[in-house]
């Protein structure tokens, strides 16, 4: 009876120990999956964990202090996705706090404000007048703020933390990281993983960017109570006109009228937009863009909306290309190098035409074009019979006729009403459809 009762005991003892290396194994398995490297959704991450992007040493160009030892600072921004370093030296050990505050008084560019990492910011301001900063709270994540990594793991201790020589240290924007390390619904490590671009030394003050006073205009074209100056920068000339209207005006608007009332001027469109700019200085004597080039348009000194930027009273509008230009900044994005120019060229004003000159005299196409505005049809009377050519207001060509009769007509109906530009020949005139 007793050994019956010690075989029961035994059988429910290996049971019971049968059981528990079940639910243990179990919860190992799960303890790998919650700490393994996973996505946001709790998934496992097939592959290598991110590397947090630096730059080598070497490659950095603006080294900030003095000493035998070395960090490497980066900031990761997010809109747009893009990174910048610097350098710092010291000697012994430093804080990063230390080594921010060094680079903020080193570069006027760069600039900290409060705490980044609580409720703080971190600040740079690109050449061509942009500043960078924390970009807005992400709606599905509910918050936003920057983080620190230290050597490519992260900085508990944030700007608080010890440098050593060779460390790298980071803040980055957390809506352009790349999480990994999930443990318990949740993301341990942070990575950025945008190379970074060496942050260049100030240089002496650029050159600024040449306008020309509205009271030393020659040429106004148009009427109205709203002024306006436009410039067109060439590799070796730069020349202005006044421009007056009433209401509301584009470029397009601004170089259609200074076209038909100068025929010295004329202008090209292409397939992208504005092709060429062309001044006729004298018989045989043609201002035009350098082969390869093409033109960038500023707006008050800032890059604008091409043919439909509009106009506001007091505007400098300038087309230059940057044959005529200084490199003030570039930028790699993409694999794509982008570069930011300043046009210190004297402008000078464009001379009222004079009547009876040669150029004034130049043949010009007989072209007639209505009703404008038009609603669904568009007549034009072309003798010459030459290439004709609509775009939009941005400069899109929209469609092209040639080799055709003195009269076309264009269908206007399958277009949303607004303004439009027809080139016949070296002819363009505005449309207006309702």
């Amino acid at each position: 009876m007793v050994f019956l009762i010690n075989k029961t005991i035994m059988k429910k003892l290996l049971l019971f120990f049968g059981l528990f290396c079940m639910i243990n194994l179990t919860f190992a398995q799960q303890t790998v999956i919650l700490n393994g490297h996973g996505n946001h959704d709790g998934t496992v991450r097939d592959g290598d964990d991110p590397v947090d992007a630096s730059l080598p040493f070497s490659d950095i160009l603006f080294w900030v202090g003095s000493g035998s030892d070395s960090a490497e600072f980066i900031v990761n921004f997010a809109q747009p996705d893009t990174a910048f370093a610097w350098g710092f030296l010291f000697n012994g050990s430093t804080t990063a706090q230390e080594m921010v505050d060094a680079i903020a008084a080193a570069d006027p560019r760069f600039w900290s404000e409060g705490s980044p990492s609580s409720g703080g910011d971190l600040h740079f301001v690109l050449s061509n007048g942009d500043t960078l900063g924390l970009s807005p709270v992400d709606p599905t994540m509910g918050y936003n703020f920057w983080w620190t990594n230290l050597n490519g793991v992260s900085a508990g201790a944030g700007a608080a933390s010890t440098l050593h020589n060779g460390d790298i240290f980071k803040y980055g924007d957390m809506n352009s990281a790349i999480g990994w390390d999930f443990q318990y619904g949740y993301y341990m490590e942070e990575a950025w993983v945008k190379t970074p671009t060496a942050v260049a030394p100030p240089t002496d003050p650029l050159p600024d960017e040449a306008t020309i006073a509205f009271s030393e205009i020659l040429y106004w074209v148009g009427e109205g109570s709203n002024e306006a100056v436009m410039a067109v920068n060439w590799a070796d000339t730069a020349l202005a006109w006044g421009y007056r209207w009433n209401g509301t005006a584009t470029v397009a608007d601004m170089m259609a009228d200074i076209a038909a009332a100068d025929p010295r001027f004329s202008y090209e469109l292409g397939s992208w937009g504005l092709d060429d700019i062309i001044f006729a200085v004298a018989e045989g004597d043609t201002l035009r863009k350098v082969p390869y080039s093409y033109w960038e348009s500023k707006n008050n000194g800032y890059m604008d909306m091409g043919m439909g930027q509009t106009l506001a009273n007091g505007d400098f509008e300038k087309w230059a290309e940057p044959a005529a230009g200084i490199i003030a900044d570039s930028m790699e994005y993409d694999g794509y190098w982008y570069y930011t120019y300043v046009y210190p060229m004297t402008i000078n004003p464009v001379s009222v035409p004079e009547t009876g000159s040669g150029i004034d005299n130049h043949e010009i196409s007989r072209m007639y074009a209505y009703p404008n505005p038009c609603t669904n049809t568009l007549y034009i009377t072309n003798e010459n019979a030459e290439r004709i050519e609509l775009y939009n207001a941005n400069g899109k060509l929209l469609e092209a006729v040639e080799n055709h009769d003195t009269q076309v007509t264009l269908n206007m109906q399958q277009y949303p009403a607004g303004l439009y530009l027809l080139k016949v020949g070296n002819d363009v005139q505005k449309i207006l459809k309702k």
